[in-house]
């Protein structure tokens, strides 16, 4: 808004353009796969952007008489308390899984069942697990540049700038290599989690329909440089939303 001072509508909150100081208002843009807007709301300048989906999800469906719907998202954008709300109002819903918050025993057992064979999925209560080589192949060498910065920094402590997630701390601020986190990523090397409430479809279909993100993602950022929504000169909350 150019602007620095705000009122109950326009409010300071986190800025992609670091202009912490100056007011702002929230926009939630819904796109179909071509990146065309097909609804938007707008919301408060402090509002978290993990408030916005359930509320967008409701007015959709209520507006277009939508009775199933799914959502399918990265784990990013669904805490447990929006999967709650998902599941209070019926919701389908494919989302990444935080497979990394697995302890080391229930890691063992997934990757044993997988065993590194390429396209395997098998499913564990609502979550499926998919490995695949390629994905294995960059997680190795990933792991890999991991575990050699990790030995540098013990080779050469005076050198460490950040900590390395390898690397553990004890309380007298003595570092080694964290064994136990090493070999949970290892083991996990190719495979993806998917957390899911359906049950009357195929995993691969799930999994295919998850895959398909990465359209929306380009469509959606077509659609944040075509349409030139910034710089807004209104105050008035009414006069906002006329322009938006």
């Amino acid at each position: 808004f150019e602007a620095y001072k705000g009122d109950d509508f326009r409010l300071n909150g986190f800025s992609k353009d670091n202009k912490i100081n100056q007011p702002q208002i929230l926009i939630g843009l819904v796109v179909n796969e071509k990146g065309f807007p097909i609804y938007y709301d707008i919301f408060k300048g402090n509002t978290f952007e993990g408030k916005t989906i359930i509320p967008v999800i409701l007015s959709i469906k209520e507006k277009y008489h939508i009775n199933k719907f799914t959502v399918v998202a990265d784990a990013a954008m669904l805490s447990a308390d929006n999967l709650i709300q998902l599941e209070n109002h019926n919701i389908d819903y494919v989302i990444g899984a935080r497979i990394a918050n697995l302890n080391l025993e229930e890691t063992r057992d997934i990757a044993i069942e997988l065993n590194k064979t390429d396209k395997k999925i098998i499913r564990k209560g609502n979550t499926i697990y998919e490995y695949l080589d390629k994905r294995g192949k960059k997680d190795r060498s990933d792991n890999d540049k991991q575990i050699e910065k990790a030995n540098y920094y013990l080779a050469n402590p005076s050198k460490v700038i950040k900590r390395s997630k390898f690397l553990s701390c004890d309380s007298k601020k003595t570092f080694k290599l964290n064994d136990v986190l090493i070999e949970k990523h290892r083991l996990l090397e190719g495979i993806k989690g998917y957390r899911t409430n359906i049950n009357n479809f195929s995993n691969e279909l799930l999994i295919a329909r998850y895959k398909d993100l990465w359209k929306v993602e380009q469509s959606f950022r077509m659609a944040k440089s075509d349409l030139e929504a910034r710089p807004i000169y209104h105050r008035k909350q009414n006069s906002i939303k006329c322009h938006i």
